[in-house]
């Protein structure tokens, strides 16, 4: 009866993540174009779609798809949720750790399904893979974002702290309450850890819609901060062209007033000029008549004393 009722919260699971999926695929139609690793969120949740679906096909597909690709699965779509997270806040990323643990990973988890059968191992291992991944991503997302952009991610911070923290507390269930294959499918631990991640995956989606939307809001607010100075560097601009037309004006006024003035100042000038003409011919005129008056006095003062 527990066997079927873990059954049924597997499916359940896996229709709640298609849900998820949904929405995430919406996420990625609506800001592939702003945001880069929405692709990658994309491609996690539709591995970890097909990882349940594979897990929830135990007993009627072998036992390396429903254990080793079912569970690789599940931790390479968490390593694409990291890249996707370093992409979309423009951090730079190393790819070979997360793949080297990831290859890691599968190899355990191979060995351990098909050379020696130990669930017991294959739990520490997945719960390993996923606490190193969870950590990573809250350390990101905790510490390494920058100050100013870390309201936008704090949310999805705290629920990657949580995934870490969840993972870690399977790993001591696993350590204290070791897994035998008889209880493998059916421990209580097994139904409180599949209904532990699906929470934390419909979070996980939540958060995420929530820090594109406050990234969103951040750049229009920026937008709007822009085009705010943009707008005063406009009025400035016009106030200056207002002043600068203004005192051209005034200049003009008082290169025409000045223009005025020294046409007077030319008239008078030529009045002058006229005037000063007249005066010298008049001088040479008075002169000339002096001269002519000196003759003819010099004229009768000699006819005089000739007669006398």
């Amino acid at each position: 009866m527990f066997a079927l009722d873990l059954r049924t919260q597997l499916l359940s699971f896996m229709l709640c993540n298609l849900v998820c999926l949904a929405l995430v695929v919406s996420l990625w139609r609506n800001n592939r174009q702003r945001y880069a690793g929405t692709q990658d969120w994309l491609a996690n949740f539709v591995l970890q779609f097909l990882g349940l679906l594979l897990l929830l096909a135990r007993g009627q597909v072998p036992n390396f798809f429903s254990i080793v690709v079912a569970n690789a699965m599940l931790v390479g779509g968490t390593y694409l949720l990291h890249r996707g997270l370093l992409k979309f806040l423009n951090r730079p990323h190393q790819p070979w750790p997360g793949r080297l643990v990831w290859l890691a990973f599968v190899l355990v988890h191979t060995y351990f399904s098909e050379v020696e059968n130990n669930a017991h191992i294959r739990n520490i291992n997945i719960s390993i893979a996923l606490a190193f991944f969870g950590a990573q991503m809250s350390y990101l997302l905790l510490r390494q974002t920058p100050a100013a952009q870390r309201p936008i991610v704090v949310t999805t911070g705290w629920t990657a702290l949580s995934y870490t923290v969840f993972s870690l507390l399977r790993l001591v269930l696993e350590l204290l309450y070791p897994v035998t294959p008889t209880n493998a499918f059916g421990s209580p631990q097994a139904a409180f850890i599949v209904r532990g991640y699906q929470l934390l995956a419909i979070a996980i989606t939540i958060t995420l819609s929530l820090m594109v939307n406050r990234a969103l809001i951040a750049n229009l607010n920026e937008q709007l901060v822009a085009k705010d100075h943009t707008t005063r560097a406009l009025q400035e601009s016009e106030a200056h062209f207002k002043l600068a037309e203004f005192l051209g004006d005034q200049a003009l006024e008082l290169a025409q007033e000045l223009q005025a003035r020294v046409s007077v100042a030319e008239v008078k000038l030529s009045e002058v000029s006229l005037q000063r003409t007249q005066l010298e011919e008049l001088m040479l005129s008075v002169s000339r008549s002096r001269d002519d008056t000196l003759v003819l006095d010099t004229l009768a003062f000699r006819l005089g004393n000739s007669g006398a």
